[in-house]
């Protein structure tokens, strides 16, 4: 996953992102749901015990990339309504 997600982070890195201050601000918003963060926590106790299972792992992977790819987005937001 490593070495994927440093491709992915390279290609966002290098993104021309035309956002007006108001759609940085609607970026910013984003969260995920409540579901889902009770899941991820979940899955992180699972992690730490040592019981996930290769699906779960996958589904955990999944969030991680997410969270990844929402964290550079709003770093692109952020950016963005400094210069604004």
């Amino acid at each position: 996953m490593s070495t994927t997600f440093n491709k992915e982070a390279d290609i966002l890195s290098r993104l021309e992102v035309p956002l007006t201050p108001e759609g940085a601000r609607d970026i910013l918003k984003i969260e995920f749901s409540a579901q889902d963060k009770d899941r991820m926590r979940e899955l992180l106790e699972k992690g730490n015990q040592g019981t996930r299972t290769p699906d779960e792992d996958e589904e955990a992977n999944g969030f991680e990339r997410l969270g990844h790819v929402l964290s550079m987005l709003k770093s692109i937001a952020r950016r963005t309504l400094k210069h604004a």
